[in-house]
Formats: structure tokens, sequence, C-alpha cells
């Protein structure tokens, strides 16, 4: 369980409620990844609502432990789980989530030893058997093979080696036998085969054709999309903008979280900075924000309309 050490945090315009309130976390990623936070302040989580907040969902945090960096606070992915503003119960939660884990833990750990466990016993058993079986059949062979002899063979009645009807069966195993083995060489994989994935900067994995799409790219704008979609969910793209917006609506504040703070947006400005250098920060924000936003990210249907006779009419005249 992290804890983090409460920094000075900058002055802002949240309501008490707000300040009093408390937020479970589950670190996505950073160095605490897969960790749990009780009591992570709500002024620290860009762009959820503090009137009515969605949990769990999905958020970037910044991790304000001092001391600040330059830049200002690093931020990370992380899922707010819940939301009180009873720090006891908070705590409590985080310590059931981690005993979960830790009992998820052990049960697989435990079928991985039960697994192995049966392995060495059959191997032993059958050690074992063999062993057993040499010793007891060395002394009753003698005793079953005059058994056997002073039996009647008129029971038995054995194929004749030179019959037609052996001869026809060996055939048939042989033709068997040689049709599996021609088919045997044609039966093609059902699993398709994983595919490549290169690193961009630190954080940003991308398929290879994704990056030999955005590396052979003429323009900025054709660099920045594809790694945009690979970055970032379509509902990011949407609600976000490249450095954060805050405007009144209605009456009511609309803050869009900025994707700048982000590392992945960091390895993106980077990696474009290599092929075009002379870049400025402005003109690459504008291009990043073009990609932004309901319009760009929207879902297009396709609707066919069947072609009346006299569309088809017109068309002829």
């Amino acid at each position: 369980m992290v804890r983090p050490q409460r920094g000075s945090n900058p002055s802002s315009s949240s309501s008490s409620a707000r300040r009093a309130e408390r937020a479970l976390v589950k670190w996505v990623e950073g160095a605490h990844a897969n960790q749990i936070t009780p009591d992570v302040d709500l002024d620290w989580i860009i762009g959820i609502d503090a009137a009515s907040p969605e949990f769990p969902e999905t958020y970037a945090i910044e991790w304000r432990v001092p001391p600040r960096p330059r830049n200002g606070w690093p931020v990370y992915d992380g899922l707010v789980m819940d939301i009180s503003s009873d720090l006891d119960y908070l705590k409590s939660r985080a310590q059931e989530l981690e005993q979960q884990r830790g009992d998820s833990r052990s049960d697989s750990d435990s079928a991985g030893s039960s697994g192995s466990s049966e392995r060495s016993c059959s191997a032993g058993s059958s050690g074992s058997s063999e062993r057993s079986c040499s010793a007891g059949s060395s002394g009753s062979s003698e005793r079953s093979c005059n058994s056997q002899k002073s039996g009647s063979n008129a029971d038995s009645n054995p194929l004749d080696v030179n019959s037609d009807a052996l001869r026809q069966l060996l055939q048939s195993l042989v033709t068997q036998g040689s049709l599996n083995t021609r088919k045997s060489p044609h039966k093609s994989s059902s699993t398709p085969p994983s595919e490549e994935k290169v690193c961009v900067g630190k954080s940003l994995w991308v398929s290879s054709q994704i990056y030999s799409m955005a590396a052979n790219a003429p323009s900025p704008g054709r660099m920045v999309r594809p790694l945009l979609r690979q970055a970032f969910s379509r509902r990011r793209l949407i609600k976000s903008s490249y450095a954060g917006q805050r405007r009144k609506k209605d009456g009511t504040m609309v803050v869009k979280p900025g994707l700048k703070k982000y590392q992945k947006m960091a390895d993106i400005h980077a990696f474009v900075l290599k092929k075009f250098p002379h870049m400025s920060q402005a003109s690459f924000g504008a291009t990043v924000n073009s990609f932004l936003g309901e319009k760009p990210n929207v879902i297009h249907h396709m609707e066919y309309v069947e072609e009346s006779e006299e569309s088809a009419s017109e068309e002829d005249n």
C-alpha cells in the first residue's frame, strides 16, 4: 500500500467538501504500478467532476510528492476505485483489496505446487510399480508358464502367418499410415503470429506497421495522428486538449484535461522533432489539437441506398 507524503498543494477554487474527500486509487503505470493508495486528494485528479464523480474510472492523476520537478508534477494513469471522506473506511477497503490479491496469489501458487506434486507422485508410483511388477513376475513367471503348458490349447486359434487375411490387414495398416504422413505437413496453425511491437521513446509501444507509417510520414500531421490513436483511447482523445482548457458553459465550469503532461505525449513530441527539428511547441500543440474532439474521432457508418428505377433512367439520359 502506497501512502504519499503531503506536499504543498497550489491554491484552487475547489469547495471544502472536495478537499475533505479522498480517493482510493490503484496505479496503472509509474513506479507504483499495481499498488494501492487510499488517501489521494481529489485536487490531484485531472478532469474529475467533484459534484458527481464517476468511479471506478481511470483518470490522469498528478503525483504531488515533493520535491516538485521544474516541468511540473508527473502525471500517471490511476484507477479510482472509491471516493469517501472517511479515511478509515478507505484504508480498510485498501487492506481488503490487498488481502484479496494476496489470497489469489497464494491460490495460484498452491495450484502450481499441487500440479507438480501430482506429477512427482505419478512418476514415483510408476517407478515403484515397475520394480514391484518385475520382482513379482520373476517369481511367478515359472508357475504361470507351467500352468499355461498344462492347460489345453484347443481354445486358441492363432492367425496363420502365411494367410491372406494377415497380408490384407498389414497392407491396410501400411496404406493408412502413408495417408496420415502425407496429410500431416499440410495442416496449418490456427493461431495467428503475434504482432511485433516497437518502443517510441520511454513508454509508448506501437505496432511495427504504425511505427513505419509514422517514421515515413511526409508531414508532422500524418506523423502525429497514428501515434495519438495508439497512445490514447478514443474517449480520451474526444474529451482532452493538448495543454488543457477551462471554460464556462451554461454557468458551469467545464474542464478539458491536457495531454501535454503524459509521458506518452512527450515521447511523440520527441519522435516528431527528430524528423522535423524546426517545429515549434505552438505548432506541435496546434497539430495535436486538430486531431482531438468529436469531429476527428467520430465513427463513420456507411449507408447504402437501393437505386430506384427513376434514378437509373436519369443516369441513362
